[in-house]
């Protein structure tokens, strides 16, 4: 019976706390801004490609975590 009310208590918290979560309302803006951010990385690391490639696409990878 204990666990019975523990698990209801943590399931009622855990419906209580909002979970925050950032979205974009027009896609096209999410779009838009990535291409423009992958412009920026591709024009001012144009000598990284030929020296490192690997960091070069690390760079270019991390756009996608990026938040807009």
């Amino acid at each position: 019976m204990n666990i019975t009310m523990k698990s209801i208590l943590v399931l009622t918290i855990l419906c209580a706390v909002p979970i925050e979560v950032t979205a974009e309302t027009n896609p096209n803006n999410f779009i838009d801004s990535r291409a423009q951010a992958m412009v920026s990385v591709i024009t001012n690391n144009q000598n990284l490609y030929a020296s490192d490639p690997e960091q070069f696409k690390d760079k270019i990878n991390t756009i996608s975590f990026i938040r807009g």
